[in-house]
């Protein structure tokens, strides 16, 4: 009996570890390879001088939209990006948005704070570079900033948009999206440490009973 009881213990400890979870990447892209895959709309791959590559120059609204379907079953998305601010954006119409399945979640404004860097993001910011990406400074130099956000949703597709928004041109102001990832906490094969640990506990239970059995 107690044999049988512990065969049933192994059992269901294996099917909780078979059941674990982990961050599970659905995509990624720094966009160094020159392609914007996976977006739509606004999806000119930009090199800097210094050799940095970024979608870009998002001015005037430039819209980026990344769509992804047949997502395995989940009940969160992460996504990470980076967003930079280059040269002379000035808070009063220079503002970077985002929005997940059409509900918007980021609304920073983006001015220079006359060091080279900027002031007004809400994302973790970045090193100011001196050379502005080797385009120089006006005002401001360049500056990243970077974003994780993490939602509740099971739905096998989702979409997002990226805005870059100012009221002027390049050669004056603009906005960068880079290093892109969304991730899920879809299922996966490998055992948690906890339910590791209880399998080879009732392994060891198993070979104690075996062995004053026989």
């Amino acid at each position: 009996m107690r044999l049988r009881s512990a065969m049933l213990a192994l059992c269901l400890f294996a099917g909780l570890a078979s059941n674990a979870h982990a961050s599970t990447v659905v995509y990624q892209n720094d966009f160094n390879s020159g392609s914007a895959s996976g977006f739509t709309g606004f999806t000119t791959v930009e090199t800097a001088p210094n050799g940095q590559k970024y979608i870009g120059f998002m001015t005037f609204g430039a819209t980026s939209t990344l769509a992804l379907s047949g997502l395995a079953p989940h009940t969160q998305v992460t996504v990470d990006f980076d967003v930079y601010g280059l040269l002379s954006l000035d808070y009063n119409s220079d503002w970077f948005r985002a929005y997940f399945n059409g509900s918007s979640f980021l609304n920073d404004t983006f001015g220079h704070n006359g060091t080279g860097g900027f002031s007004g993001p809400t994302g973790t910011a970045g090193a100011i570079d001196p050379s502005g990406f080797g385009y120089g400074c006006y005002w401001a130099c360049a500056q990243s900033f970077h974003y994780s956000f993490t939602f509740l949703s099971s739905a096998p597709s989702v979409t997002f948009d990226f805005v870059g928004a100012s009221d002027q041109g390049w050669g004056d102001e603009a906005f960068g999206l880079d290093n892109v990832v969304v991730t899920t906490d879809a299922a996966t094969s490998v055992p948690e440490p906890a339910s590791i640990s209880l399998i080879a506990i009732s392994l060891a239970g198993l070979g104690i009973l075996k062995r004053k059995k026989n």
